[in-house]
């Protein structure tokens, strides 16, 4: 583990300006707030080890599937991750129209029941054909910067000092 100073992670409102999450917080995070709003919050970030440190944590996913740490380093994930990414937020649109359409003070009546479920179609027939593809024709891409980049990591003598 490294000694690089991380921003304290106290609240789920702390994720939306971390660009990493040690796992000791998101150990902690679990114990305080159970089920769906941490996951949620933690959609944007991904599970890896810092190159250059080694620190084990979730790190905020940037354009292209870049990750950055607070010890300097930068790298890409796997086209495979990036892939595998872009298909899971596509049927992810289907959970977020239904959410954003369908308020909690609605009854539970067949009509609230049925629009949701309209809304949870809608926006999966929206991720098939808008974010899906747009995805697909992104990993190519996210490929070629990847093998184009090196991870980047501090020089040795940058952080001796």
């Amino acid at each position: 583990m490294s000694s690089y100073a991380h921003t304290p992670i106290r609240d789920l409102d702390d994720l939306s300006t971390a660009s990493f999450v040690p796992a000791d917080a998101v150990a902690a995070l679990g114990d305080r707030f159970p089920g769906p709003a941490l996951a949620e919050a933690l959609v944007p970030f991904h599970a890896t080890t810092c190159p250059n440190c080694g620190d084990i944590g979730l790190f905020r996913w940037d354009f292209l599937g870049r990750l950055t740490h607070d010890c300097g380093a930068a790298w890409y994930v796997s086209t495979w991750a990036y892939l595998g990414r872009q298909i899971s937020r596509s049927f992810g649109w289907g959970k977020a129209f239904a959410i954003a359409t369908v308020s909690p003070d609605d009854d539970d009546s067949a009509g609230a029941v049925i629009a949701g479920l309209f809304m949870l179609l809608v926006g999966f027939l929206c991720g098939l054909a808008i974010r899906l593809p747009f995805g697909l024709l992104m990993t190519p891409i996210q490929a070629v910067v990847k093998l184009a980049s090196s991870p980047s990591l501090p020089d040795a003598a940058s952080l001796s000092d």
